[in-house]
C-alpha cells in the first residue's frame, strides 16, 4: 500500500524517479503491471506540469483537457520552435 501512496502523490518527476530506485534497490527489475504503474505516474506528472488535467482516449484520438488551453497551445509552440 505504501508504494500506491507514494505514485499517487508523486508530483514530480524526481519523486518517481525516487520510487523507482527504491524499488529496484529492494525487490530488483520491477515486472510489468508495476512497470505499467510507473510509466503512468511519469505521464501524470509531465500532464500536470503542463497544465493537463484530464486525458481522454476516444476511439483512435487522445483528448487533452487543459486548466488554461490557450496558455498551453502557447508553450508547445515555443517548445516545438526551440526543437526546429
Amino acid at each position: 500500500m505504501e508504494a500506491y501512496r507514494r505514485l499517487a502523490v508523486a508530483g514530480k518527476p524526481d519523486d518517481v524517479a525516487a520510487f523507482e530506485r527504491d524499488v529496484v534497490a529492494a525487490y530488483g527489475a520491477p515486472p510489468p503491471s508495476v512497470r505499467r504503474l510507473i510509466d503512468v505516474t511519469e505521464l501524470r506528472v509531465a500532464l500536470t506540469g503542463l497544465g493537463i488535467r484530464t486525458m481522454a482516449v476516444k476511439e483512435k484520438d487522445v483528448v487533452f483537457f487543459a486548466t488554461d488551453p490557450v496558455g498551453l497551445m502557447e508553450r508547445l509552440g515555443r517548445r516545438r520552435a526551440r526543437c526546429g
